[in-house]
């Protein structure tokens, strides 16, 4: 008799829930794509509008953006998708594992490109007198292409290992035995390169920073000093980025390595949980143009000149078009 009584209350708070976290999830993955889309734009006009940008590090986060749109544009709207329909998946099976794998090569490509600058950033920072980071060479445009070459392969072999996807669960459903490789090469690895590669870049920085302190005192002019100082803040830039994937992205592969193990029946709301890790991976996408835009000097300056310049333009615009009184 009781349970009778409860069970409609109990339903309807259980259906209450799922409409918010429905909303919920509707307005995080609209405001992540419409934010990625529009910044990643303003970086690439900023990159166009002026040659000083055009360096090996700036190349390699064109590059990181790209796959953030891709992300935007190709992912995050069959998210929208899967979030409205949910528990229907009105997808086929080879569009869910496309979709999926879709999903790991953007990724792949966005940890991989973090590990190029990292690695472009010690270089810079190691050999400042035989490397010139100003010039992309054809080495650089070759660095890149390689990048997405082992994205792309990485996302062709996750197409197969995804086991056949259910109306219940079009996420990912991977065996064990291809989620730990998969972990292990396309995040783990470059997240290595990533964390060496500033510990190298910090222990020079001091390194540097104590030679010219012992040898000549502190000049302002000094070229080969503000050049330093400009490297160390690249190097905290890049730290941020590095900290922002972590945070972001290493819980949903985390997870999804605990979802396919013996364990994956004691995960307390998996189902909330799957989700929400996966947004904070989209997030990530939203975080990185603003991290890298306004966190760097140069692309700090080039877009405050496009912001002053689009606000004058309004002016003008609304000057010209007011209307002038007859006396």
């Amino acid at each position: 008799m009781n349970s009778s009584v409860l069970s409609p209350t109990a339903d309807s708070l259980k259906g209450d829930s799922n409409v918010f976290f429905t909303a919920f999830g509707v307005l995080v993955v609209t405001l992540t794509m419409t934010v990625t889309l529009l910044g990643d734009c303003l970086i690439y006009a900023a990159f166009n509008s002026n040659a000083s940008l055009r360096t090996r590090a700036n190349l390699f986060f064109i590059s990181l953006i790209t796959a953030d749109i891709f992300q935007a544009l190709l992912v995050m709207p069959l998210e929208l998708v899967r979030i409205v329909s949910e528990p229907q998946w009105p997808i086929s099976d080879t569009m869910t594992k496309l979709w999926n794998s879709m999903f790991v090569c953007f990724g792949t490509a966005s940890v991989c490109n973090l590990a190029a600058i990292s690695v472009e950033r010690y270089v810079t920072i190691s050999r400042p007198l035989t490397h010139h980071a100003t010039i992309i060479t054809k080495e650089t445009f070759a660095a890149v292409l390689l990048i997405w070459v082992y994205a792309l392969i990485s996302s062709i072999l996750s197409f197969f290992a995804w086991k056949t996807p259910n109306a219940l669960n079009p996420g990912f459903t991977i065996s064990l035995s291809h989620a730990i490789p998969l972990l292990l090469l396309d995040i783990l690895m470059p997240f290595i390169v990533c964390l060496v590669s500033y510990a190298l870049i910090y222990r020079i920085s001091r390194q540097h920073s104590c030679r010219i302190a012992l040898l000549c005192g502190w000049t302002p002019l000094d070229d080969h000093k503000i050049q330093i100082v400009k490297e160390r803040k690249c190097a905290k830039t890049l730290s941020l980025l590095v900290g922002i994937f972590t945070i972001c992205s290493l819980p949903f592969f985390v997870f999804h390595v605990v979802n396919v193990s013996r364990y994956n029946e004691k995960l307390p709301c998996r189902r909330y949980a799957s989700q929400i890790v996966k947004w904070l991976c989209y997030i990530n996408c939203a975080c990185n143009w603003a991290l890298y835009g306004f966190l760097n000097q140069e692309f700090r300056e080039v877009l405050f000149v496009m912001f002053k310049k689009c606000h004058l333009r309004i002016m003008s615009l609304l000057q010209s078009n007011r209307v002038v009184p007859l006396p």
